[in-house]
């Protein structure tokens, strides 16, 4: 496409005055535009109604049961293991090197038969106790869980504490993907909350006046449940 020397004339001129022009232009431009801008949001409406934030489904940590909210049956109950489940145990057993308890591919905490002792529990984590114990935590039952409802987990902390947490509705917001919040039916001041990241659990339970730690350990692939001596308030 050839340009015709009248226009190439033109244009010529144009740049060698553009320090006149251009500023108008540019004001004219951003006037119209935003007088564009003004109406199309005048005729649609959409300023009069009320606007919620994108992507968020579910109410974080909700004291309101699901069971008001949700149509369907609110508590998901955990007492049957599926193949994710097994699959899990099986690799971090393998990856630990220990052996576990005969009873339990449907329990979330697997016994170690042959586990470290109380003192090199506590050496490991910096954390003194009454007592503690090293065990397998079946992390799928927590990252796999259902959205929109509540989960009944039995959580064998120690073989004469086996409270069953019912945790929260998970929240929708992505700034608090892993944490599950709960409490103990059986004791109104009980108080659980467990974090899920990278494979791993942690978190800290408060059931009948005594508080108990859940501690990972990346480097053997188990998880330390500690018995505190004292309550710490939280």
């Amino acid at each position: 496409m050839q340009i015709s020397p009248g226009l190439k004339e033109w244009i010529k001129k144009k740049g060698e005055t553009a320090e006149e022009w251009l500023p108008w232009a540019i004001a004219v431009g951003t006037t119209l535009a935003l007088a564009v801008v003004f109406f199309v949001r005048i005729f649609s409406g959409s300023s009069d109604r009320p606007r919620n934030p994108a992507g968020f489904v579910e109410v974080s940590d909700s004291d309101v049961p699901a069971k008001s909210i949700y149509s369907e049956v609110s508590i998901d109950d955990v007492g049957s293991s599926g193949k994710r489940q097994a699959r899990s145990q099986s690799r971090a057993t393998r990856a630990s090197g220990h052996s576990t308890s005969a009873k339990g591919e449907a329990d979330f905490a697997v016994a170690i038969s042959n586990g470290p002792s109380k003192n090199e529990i506590e050496k490991r984590t910096g954390i003194s106790g009454k007592r503690a114990r090293a065990v397998i935590l079946v992390t799928t039952k927590l990252v796999y869980r259902t959205p929109g409802r509540e989960m009944a987990l039995p959580l064998e902390l120690f073989e004469d504490t086996k409270p069953v947490v019912v945790l929260k509705v998970m929240s929708g917001h992505d700034v608090n993907t892993g944490i599950h919040t709960g409490q103990i039916p059986d004791d109104p001041n009980s108080k659980v909350q467990l974090t899920t990241a990278d494979g791993s659990i942690s978190g800290f339970v408060r059931y009948q006046g005594r508080e108990f730690r859940i501690v990972a350990d990346p480097e053997t692939g188990l998880h330390y449940i500690i018995e505190l001596s004292a309550p710490t308030g939280l």
